[in-house]
């Protein structure tokens, strides 16, 4: 899980840890990472 507040920055801390070859799933901010990793944890990503 990448987060930043930043999209420019966002965009290429993803381009460079998927070049390197990690999935990425990323979040504009703590609240959307939080939910996001609560709904894998629930099987709903």
């Amino acid at each position: 899980m990448l987060v930043d507040d930043n999209e420019i920055n966002l965009e290429i801390e993803k381009e460079m840890l998927s070049d390197a070859g990690f999935l990425v799933e990323t979040a504009s901010d703590g609240s959307i990472a939080y939910e996001k990793i609560r709904q894998a944890k629930a099987g709903g990503v």
